[in-house]
């Protein structure tokens, strides 16, 4: 019988291999997420591997050592593969499987909403930053669909790009169907959507979005953040 414990965290899943030397198992709690800005994290994989060591192995072992390390430090893809391809500790041979591992790299949905989130709620972001941020969001949106925060860090994104009838029609979906009791992330996106829509022209719009925000977050708190994007709302729409 085999029994497995990795921290606290259940096992939830096992796979061997077809020659049984090598077992993967899937630990923690998948799925789970809070309603809050931040979700709380989902499983991990742990491997476990009984094979003699053979310089092929040593190889191997080593290129998902450096595949981990790109991940870790870098985000998308060919950000990752870039990371790897520039590692000059490496021989050819494990560059060359450390790119075959991430030939299948998707970067995670949260990380690249918050990749992009933190670069639109800087008024001083660079075309460069915004060009990325809005690449995070889309490709975070599509892996994701229909989903509201996902939704939102696009929007906003959208607006830094410069897309203003495409962050208008966006952060108009999200308005539809944002949770009121979410976090500050979310309770942003109508000063995105006040500026969105000030820049595309509707003035009156703008300005009663920005009012609805005024009167909803009144007396919440929200801190520095809010209060920069705030004060960037009201130069946009109301010229302060």
């Amino acid at each position: 019988m085999l029994s497995l414990k990795f921290t606290n965290e259940p096992v939830t899943a096992v796979a061997f291999s077809q020659d049984g030397q090598r077992l993967a198992a899937g630990v923690g709690r998948p799925g789970t997420r809070s309603f809050s800005d931040h979700p709380l994290p989902g499983h991990d994989v742990h491997l476990l591997d009984i094979r003699p060591l053979t310089e092929t192995i040593r190889q191997e072992r080593e290129a998902a050592s450096v595949y981990r390390a790109a991940v870790e430090a870098a985000l998308l893809k060919e950000e990752v593969l870039e990371f790897i391809r520039q590692d000059a500790t490496i021989s050819d041979a494990v560059r060359q499987q450390a790119l075959t591992f991430a030939d299948h790299y998707r970067p995670e949905s949260y990380r690249l909403r918050a990749a992009a989130w933190a670069v639109v709620c800087r008024p001083d972001a660079t075309v460069e930053a915004c060009r990325r941020a809005l690449h995070c969001a889309e490709l975070a949106e599509r892996q994701e669909p229909n989903r509201c925060e996902f939704l939102g860090a696009l929007g906003a994104a959208q607006y830094r790009a410069g897309q203003y009838p495409q962050a208008v029609a966006t952060l108009t979906t999200v308005a539809d169907m944002r949770p009121q009791s979410w976090g500050q992330i979310y309770a942003l996106h109508p000063l995105f959507l006040a500026m969105a829509r000030s820049q595309a022209g509707q003035k009156a719009e703008a300005e009663a979005a920005l009012q609805k925000y005024r009167e909803t977050s009144a007396g919440m708190g929200y801190g520095e953040e809010s209060k920069i994007l705030l004060r960037e709302a009201e130069k946009v729409v109301e010229g302060k």
